[in-house]
Parts: structure tokens; sequence; C-alpha cells
């Protein structure tokens, strides 16, 4: 009989912890060529670009990141990697500004991708926090923006965007020097 419950106490255990990762799941890919849908996206008070592609390769804990914006004025092209377990990244990007070193930290929370960084600005750090989704069965992106820009007035700027891509065509290189 103690031999049973055992057995069965076991099997509940099991059970138990399969539901558990079932509810978890793998978590997402991103990997792909992504393309800004400006209509579903939105700004807010802030410009959008005429165009963003994204292209991706997720492998496991890390994310390669090369955007292509485009505006009225200029194109822009960064590459960012990311490792999504809560490591401190650092990327060096270009920006209007000029080069920028950016520390970023990125982690799982269930199947969301959050990152956080910053970027030095005039003597003091903007930060940024994006959180990432993918839906309709992995085809449309959904990144969700929070930046809060301190002022030397010690007034915080704080806007959010949400930016919308739908996967695009294979093709586009991650990397111009690759």
């Amino acid at each position: 009989m103690a031999r049973l419950r055992a057995t069965l106490a076991g099997g509940v255990v099991i059970l138990a912890a399969s539901a558990i990762i079932s509810a978890c799941g793998p978590k997402p890919n991103f990997s792909g060529v992504w393309l800004l849908d400006t209509q579903k996206s939105e700004y807010g008070a802030v410009q959008p670009p005429d165009s963003n592609t994204l292209t991706i390769i997720h492998d496991e804990l890390s994310l390669r990141v090369l955007s292509v914006q485009k505006t009225r004025q200029v194109e822009t092209s960064k590459e960012i990697t990311f490792t999504a377990n809560g490591a401190k990244t650092q990327n060096r990007v270009h920006t209007a500004d000029g080069d920028r070193e950016v520390t970023a930290f990125s982690r799982w929370d269930g199947q969301q991708f959050t990152t956080t960084y910053q970027v030095p600005h005039g003597g003091h750090f903007d930060e940024c926090r994006d959180l990432w989704n993918l839906s309709n069965e992995g085809k449309v992106l959904t990144i969700r923006r929070s930046v809060t820009m301190p002022d030397i007035r010690l007034i915080d700027h704080r806007y959010s965007i949400s930016m919308v891509f739908s996967k695009g065509r294979v093709g586009l290189a991650l990397s111009r020097a690759e």
C-alpha cells in the first residue's frame, strides 16, 4: 500500500511538473525579417519613421538585431546584440548625436522578452524599456517601448510607443560586414 501511494505521489508530481512546463511553453523565436507597419503602430507625439526593417537572428539566449530605419532626412542602421539571461551587454550605436555606448539588460518574463537599456545623452542617461511579444502564429512582432529622458531642469520627459512589425521576406543580410 505504501508503495502504491509513493507511485501515485510520484505520478502526481510528474503530471504537475509537466503541466507547469506546458503552460510556460517554449520561448518565442524572433528570427526573421520584420517590416514596420506604420498604420498599426502608435507613436503618439513622436514622429514615426517612414520605414523600419529589423533583421533578427535569435539563437537560444542571444538575439542579434540589425535595424535599418528611414526618415525623410536620413537612413540609419544599427546592429545590436542582446543576451536574454539578465547579463549586461554593451553595444556601440551611431545616433544623430554621434556614436554612443548602450548598456542593456535583457531577460525572459514568461513568453515576453524584456530589455532595459541606457543611452548616455548630455551628461545623463536616457532610460528605455522594451517589451517584445509575438502574436498571430508568429507573424506579428509588437515592441512596446517606454522612454524616460531626464532633463537638466530636473524634469523627467516620458513617452511610450508601440511598434508593430509584420514578418517579411527572407534574404536581407544581417550585417553589411558579413
